[in-house]
């Protein structure tokens, strides 16, 4: 990966429910003093919130911009722990912008640098923005075309409404934000998570479109030949919940999941979702079931889970037993063997792969800020993919041109 004229690798050092460059104990290491220092005061265990048998922690920061702990969730307590560290070191650096600032009309700056096209930014559904309104600005290395670019901040930071003089008119959400141990692993997972967001939108509105509540490729998972995996879902069945595995996977050819945690027997019933994409399909259902599970726990412990759609959705049934019927009643057509393993051995590889296939559907930037706090061992990059659908959960999110045009195809 080159990134500001400087060339980045990764290999994968650490192979175990998920490729990363350090073991997991060094992961640990790195992060207790990382995590001192952005404000940390307390970290804890949540697996019994879920009551599903898979590790699940969080880490509280208190004075953070943004409320509301960060989680994680893992196949031993090690790894849940780890996976709170990095999303709160994440979150802390997502909240601070310290580039570069240009304050100006997108008019005024198109005559100076090359610009992301008016309809592939990220607005809010209310926003106003327009050419000639004056706003700030950051400035992102473009790594496809290996240029400067300007990003409005409101895009860049997370938490943007709370940043004085922001005017709402953009997306602001921690989509595209990652933190590892070196940038080229902290940059893979930012693309990947950008890549996931926008088939599970793309999907969302096609299931929107067809009266579905759900994404319509559910998984066989009486196919399922990962031991892992299979694990997992035993462990989840043992606790007397049930598992629905969605393909998600759109025209970038990433394999992106939906999981779907459920049980009707419990008061209030269970339903909680999670999600996740990578080149290799086992590792991507075995994020999306993991999440799921932390899912429920975020739900019991009533923290911003319990603000998502589906939850919403779940809190105004008036009769919860059509609700599961429509996910137990849909059927399995989908082979967990759909996509073949594409990952490489690095991070940096994995990256490329991923923009080639960014770029055969028509993105033409994917722009990266270094967000990293000084003084930190733990990178954090922002990532931004002009021309992909971004979040669909929350209120202020809309739906793009491309996530119509999917649809359109699908249906043809």
């Amino acid at each position: 990966m080159l990134f500001r004229g400087k060339k980045y690798t990764a290999a994968k050092r650490w192979f175990g429910s998920t490729p990363r460059y350090a073991e997991t104990a060094e992961v640990l290491s790195i992060l207790e003093k990382d995590l001192r220092q952005i404000g940390v005061t307390r970290r804890g265990f949540l697996t019994g919130y879920a009551g599903l048998g898979v590790p699940c922690a969080a880490a509280y920061r208190p004075q953070g911009i943004n409320p509301g702990p960060a989680l994680g969730k893992g196949l031993s307590r090690d790894q849940a722990m780890a996976s709170a560290g990095m999303e709160a070191i994440e979150r802390a650096a997502g909240e601070i912008y310290s580039g570069p600032l240009l304050r100006a009309s997108y008019r005024e700056l198109s005559q100076s640098y090359p610009m992301i096209r008016i309809d592939q930014l990220l607005l809010s559904k209310q926003s106003f923005f327009h050419q000639d309104l004056e706003i700030e600005w950051g400035l992102g290395w473009d790594i496809v075309n290996q240029e400067e670019v300007p990003v409005p901040v409101d895009l860049i930071v997370f938490g943007a409404y709370r940043r004085p003089g922001s005017l709402g008119a953009f997306e602001s959400s921690t989509n595209g934000l990652a933190a590892g141990v070196v940038l080229a692993e902290a940059a893979c997972q930012a693309l990947l998570e950008l890549i996931e967001r926008d088939g599970l939108k793309l999907h969302k509105y096609l299931s929107l479109k067809n009266g579905s509540r759900f994404p319509l490729r559910r998984i066989r998972l009486a196919d399922i030949d990962d031991t892992m995996l299979q694990s997992v879902i035993e462990r989840i069945r043992q606790h007397d919940a049930n598992v629905a595995l969605f393909d998600c996977t759109v025209d970038t050819e990433v394999p992106i999941y939906t999981a779907c945690i459920f049980d009707q027997t419990r008061r209030p019933p269970m339903i909680a979702q999670g999600f996740g994409a990578s080149l290799n399909p086992r590792v991507a259902m075995l994020r999306a079931t993991t999440e799921a599970v932390l899912g429920a726990a975020e739900n019991n412990l009533g923290t911003r889970m319990t603000r998502g759609s589906d939850w919403q959705t779940m809190k105004t049934c008036q009769d919860f037993s059509t609700y599961f019927s429509a996910l137990e009643d849909a059927p399995e057509m989908a082979s967990p063997r759909a996509w073949s393993d594409c990952s490489t051995d690095s991070f940096h590889g994995d990256l490329n792969i991923c923009l080639h296939r960014l770029q055969s559907v028509g993105v033409e930037r994917v722009l990266l800020f270094d967000m990293t706090l000084p003084g930190m061992q733990t990178c954090v990059v922002r990532a931004l993919t002009p021309g992909l659908e971004g979040l669909y959960e929350f209120s202020f999110c809309r739906f793009g041109k491309r996530s119509k045009q999917y649809a359109n195809g699908q249906q043809q």
